[in-house]
Parts: C-alpha cells; sequence; structure tokens
C-alpha cells in the first residue's frame, strides 16, 4: 500500500521578543512517502522517509511479525512505546504541534520490541516491551551526532501497558475509555564533549532550556566544563484518554529522574558536582466535534464529507489544551559550598518552569484532508526576557 502526509504550516509570533527574521514563517512541516504492506500473511513493515525541512530523514523503517496476538516482534526505526500523544499517528494529532509533555518524551529510534493484544469479553489490553539504543528527550536517533547510530555504547529499556476494559461491552459511556502506564530506563555516562543531554522546545518550537555549556575562567569564576548525564535516567508516565460521542479527553504525565554530573576547575583543583534532577511535564487536551461527528484516538471520519456541489462540509472541532514542564530547582543551584555559577544551567539564561495554554479550531473536510488554526500563549519562569 502506498500513501502519504503532507503538512505545510505557518508559524506567526505576536510578541516583541522572538528574533528578527523568524518571527513570521512559512514552512514545510512534513512531506511523507509511506509504503507499508503485508507479506507472507504475518509480516508486515513500513518504510516511511520524511522530505521536509531541506533534508532527508527516514522516520520508520521496520517489520513487525505477527506470530500471534499475544507475541509480536518488531525490528528496525520506530517510535519508542512511552508517550501517549506521540503514539498518536501525527494526522490524528488535534493540534499542529504537540505538548510539552512531548519534551522529555523519547520519538523514534531503532530497536528490537516485544508486543502483544490480550482480548478479553469486555475489552483488551495492550503490552509493548522494547530494547533501543535510547535517545535524548525529545528526539529521535537522526538527531544524534551520527545519525541512526547509538550516541554510546549503553542501551533503553522501553515498557507500556494501556487498558481499554470497557471496548467491547454495550455500555456507550464507557467504551471509550483507556488508561495505561510507561516507563524508560538506562543508565548511561555522557562527557563534556558527549552530554546526552536534551534542549527543550516550547510548542511552537522555540528553545526555552538548554544545560550549561563549557566556559572558560574569567575574574572570580573558575572554568567549567558542560554538563552532562551522569549515571540513572528513569521516566514514568501514567495515561489515559476517553472518548464519548462528540466529546474526547487525553491526559498524561511525565516524571523524569536524571543523573547529571558537571566539573568546575582545571587540573589538580578539578571538582566534579553531581546530582540527581527531577523533571515532571504534564498535559490535559479535551476536544469536541460540534458537528456530531464521533470523537476518537484515530482519524476524525465526517458523516458528511466535503464535496464540491454536494451539501457535506465535513467536520468541524474545538481544541483546548493546556500543558506544562517544571524543572528540578537544584538544576538551578549553586553547590552548597557557595561556588558561583556552580550550577548545572544559568538561573539568569534558561526558564526554570513552563506553562502554555493552545485554542484550535479544525476543519476536517475528508478523512484524509484538514484545516488546523491553532493560537498558543505560553507563559515562563525564571531565565532573562
Amino acid at each position: 500500500m502506498r500513501h502519504g502526509e503532507f503538512d505545510f504550516d505557518g508559524r506567526f509570533y505576536d510578541d516583541n521578543l522572538t528574533p528578527d527574521g523568524s518571527r513570521s514563517t512559512w514552512l514545510l512541516r512534513r512531506a511523507r512517502p509511506i509504503i507499508e504492506g503485508t507479506f507472507a500473511n504475518i509480516f508486515d513493515f513500513r518504510f516511511n522517509p520524511d522530505f521536509a525541512g531541506g533534508k532527508t530523514v527516514i522516520q520508520d523503517a521496520f517489520v513487525a511479525a505477527r506470530f500471534n496476538p499475544l507475541f509480536v516482534v518488531t525490528a528496525g526505526k520506530f517510535k519508542e512505546p512511552f508517550g501517549l500523544e506521540r503514539l498518536q499517528l501525527s494526522p490524528n494529532n488535534r493540534f499542529i504541534e504537540l505538548g510539552l509533555p512531548s519534551d522529555l518524551v523519547p520519538n523514534r529510534d531503532l530497536g528490537l520490541q516485544v508486543s502483544g493484544t490480550y482480548a478479553y469479553p469486555s475489552g483488551t489490553v495492550i503490552y509493548q516491551l522494547g530494547w533501543f539504543n535510547g535517545v535524548s528527550d525529545g528526539t529521535s536517533t537522526d538527531a544524534n551526532v551520527t545519525p541512526d547510530v547509538d550516541n554510546n555504547d549503553d542501551k533503553d529499556w522501553v515498557a507500556r501497558v494501556f487498558a481499554e476494559p470497557f471496548k467491547k461491552t454495550e455500555i456507550a459511556a464507557l467504551k471509550g475509555l483507556g488508561a495505561g502506564v510507561a516507563v524508560s530506563y538506562v543508565n548511561q555516562v555522557g562527557s563534556a564533549t558527549n552530554t546526552l543531554l536534551p534542549t527543550y522546545k516550547t510548542e511552537t518550537q522555540r528553545n526555552f532550556f538548554t544545560y550549561d555549556p563549557a566556559r572558560t575562567a574569567s575574574t572570580a569564576i573558575s572554568a567549567a566544563g558542560a554538563t552532562y548525564a551522569d549515571g540513572e535516567r528513569l521516566r514514568i508516565s501514567p495515561q489515559a484518554f476517553y472518548y464519548y460521542r462528540s466529546f474526547g479527553l487525553l491526559s498524561e504525565y511525565i516524571h523524569e529522574s536524571q543523573d547529571v554530573a558537571r566539573t568546575l576547575g582545571t587540573g589538580a583543583g578539578a571538582v566534579t558536582r553531581r546530582a540527581k534532577l527531577d523533571h515532571q511535564s504534564a498535559q490535559l487536551i479535551a476536544t469536541y466535534l460540534l458537528t456530531g461527528d464521533d470523537a476518537t484516538f484515530g482519524t476524525v471520519k465526517p458523516k458528511r464529507p466535503f464535496a464540491v456541489g454536494q451539501p457535506g462540509w465535513g467536520a468541524l472541532e474545538f481544541a483546548a489544551r493546556i500543558s506544562e514542564l517544571t524543572l528540578d530547582a537544584k538544576t538551578f543551584a549553586n553547590a552548597s559550598n557557595g561556588a558561583a555559577q556552580s550550577w548545572f544551567a544559568d538561573p539568569s539564561a534558561q526558564a526554570s518552569k513552563v506553562v502554555a495554554w493552545t485554542a484550535g479550531l479544525n476543519w476536517y473536510l475528508t478523512q484524509n484532508v484538514a484545516w488546523y488554526l491553532d493560537y498558543t500563549k505560553t507563559r515562563f519562569d525564571g531565565g532573562a526576557s
């Protein structure tokens, strides 16, 4: 089967702080011809390149062997089974960009996964267990210095369980309820030149946080290496959705514990400072189809698709989202001995908390064509203007 995804977007900022030259732009966000299919009635495959952004990236390239509904083996490059909104197919996301929890969520990675679906009289439970190269928060493996090659020797374990307990019942108000939890773990050590740490972005893709880079010594301030990952990273995410008639809800919470380190000074006087940082992010999305169509985690299928000369005008949906990301206060604190600028990120330059409110209006002409209009307002705590 051959199909594709094409997203053409515009971003327009109404503030006076966004740099000139990037305050207003049209962009080709996605241009993905997709080839997928099944052979031998067992093996599913998907090949999904992306030509947007002036470069070529392989988003998905995998084979899944369906030996049994309870035992499916997937190998190649695909999404790590973690974030709920991230796992939703991008054409089915209710906003042009993902919410702030996606900053902490891994995207596509190279690895091996075992999964399955257990069906029982009233509903279903799916499980996913994967062993991956591992990626920094919010990124795919193509963002590594050497694309699609592991950026360290340690591997990430990812596990997820998700249940829809009333999916097959006659209780209409509960059929669209689903809930689960995802966990990922790795023990990895970076360096000042390969930090294994991320940069975080707003929903409109502006950088708002990065860990401190290396610095040279100056008056009263010692030299310091860049902050780097230094041990365990544990992510946990409870997640749920609910759909009933024209109404939908999606919610997820991400907690991440990350060991970091930074070397202060040089030579015999160098001291390495270490800490465990706990970051967290959450979001709540509510949607309502004004035209009476059915809400779903999957593709919205208008009951009256738009067609020239026909009475149908498609489906119209209102969407609202609040999302936030809070960074551990220890990220910005000096060492207990009071050493100046011994923090892991500069509190005068990096935001410590971000809250975003987004309202959207989506017009689905057909199940394959849609117009999205989003307005986002973001508030920052800490940092500079």
